[in-house]
């Protein structure tokens, strides 16, 4: 008659020492990232008098498509981002 065998495999001490201990998920921190969104800009007109004369002249704004490295956050005040 077979009998079924339970295989117990046993790890080496030194294999469990360098495994990371998992955290419980109670203790893993979610720091917010900024999010570069693409942000539909009312852009500024400059008006320069030539002659007397008016002349709109709108100034070009750059498009943010994805911010790499997240700015600290005096430097977002800086460049006015807002983390949402």
């Amino acid at each position: 008659v077979p009998v079924p065998v339970e295989k117990i495999v046993k790890v080496p001490y030194e294999v469990i020492r360098t495994v990371e201990r998992p955290y419980p998920v109670e203790r893993i921190v979610k720091v917010p990232q900024p999010v570069a969104v693409p942000v539909e800009r009312i852009v500024p007109v400059v008006k320069e008098v030539v002659r007397d004369v008016y002349i709109d002249r709108p100034v070009a704004v750059p498009t943010v498509k994805k911010i790499i490295e997240p700015y600290p956050v005096y430097q977002q005040k800086v460049l006015d981002y807002k983390s949402s």
